[in-house]
């Protein structure tokens, strides 16, 4: 059965998705990076069956720095972070 298809039968796969996802973001947040692109495409997983093998979430190409926000790159307009359109919006004004 696919991935996608066992995700809504099978609550502890589903668990073990979202918490490998907000491991992921976690550790990407005590490191300052903000990603600026997390969207499903961005998001590759191995699964052999059963359960989740890996994730790995790609695409850094808009990636940047927290503290060093001047070096902002934009995303995907709708997974932008709120931190990022808060942060346009100021510039903006």
């Amino acid at each position: 059965m696919p991935f996608y298809e066992q995700l809504k039968t099978n609550i502890q796969l589903l668990k073990d998705l979202l918490r490998r996802v907000l491991n992921a973001l976690d550790t990407l947040q005590k490191k300052g990076i903000i990603h600026s692109d997390i969207k499903p495409e961005n998001i590759l997983l191995e699964f052999d069956g059963l359960q989740i093998a890996s994730l790995k979430i790609i695409d850094f190409g808009s990636a940047f720095f927290y503290n060093k926000s001047y070096r902002m790159r934009m995303g995907t307009l709708e997974y932008l972070p709120p931190e990022c359109l808060e942060y346009s919006s100021n510039i903006l004004r």
